[in-house]
């Protein structure tokens, strides 16, 4: 079996972080309470989803994402998970995150950084 090189490393941060089609620009938001299984493919009960408002690739081997999401869209929402998707709707999952629940009153704006480390 081969081993991915550190330049090979920094290509694929690039790529996923990058404009790349299949890149996972969009974070889905959502109330679910479904533990974490490698075969989802979704959340468990999605409320929201944004494009992600910056990629910082100015590290090798990484990326970090950010989305916002504004006081009006969490309004009343008992955030418990979230992840990372291709598609503005629809879509496969590439990660997921699951939490006990926050709920948010209409005063508060959420942003969210997602770090992803090739290594």
């Amino acid at each position: 079996m081969e081993e991915i090189t550190s330049w090979g490393k920094k290509q694929i941060a690039l790529m996923i972080g990058g404009s790349a089609v299949g890149s996972p620009v969009y974070l889905a938001i959502g109330s679910g309470v479904r533990f974490f299984m490698a075969n989802m493919t979704g959340l468990t009960y999605e409320v929201d989803r944004n494009l992600m408002s910056s990629v910082d690739l100015s590290t090798a081997q990484e990326v970090l994402y950010t989305f916002d999401f504004s006081s009006m869209e969490m309004s009343g929402i008992p955030l418990s998970e979230f992840g990372q998707f291709t598609l503005s709707s629809g879509g496969k999952c590439w990660a997921r995150a699951n939490f006990n629940p926050i709920t948010f009153d209409g005063n508060q704006e959420l942003q969210i950084q997602v770090l992803w480390r090739i290594v």
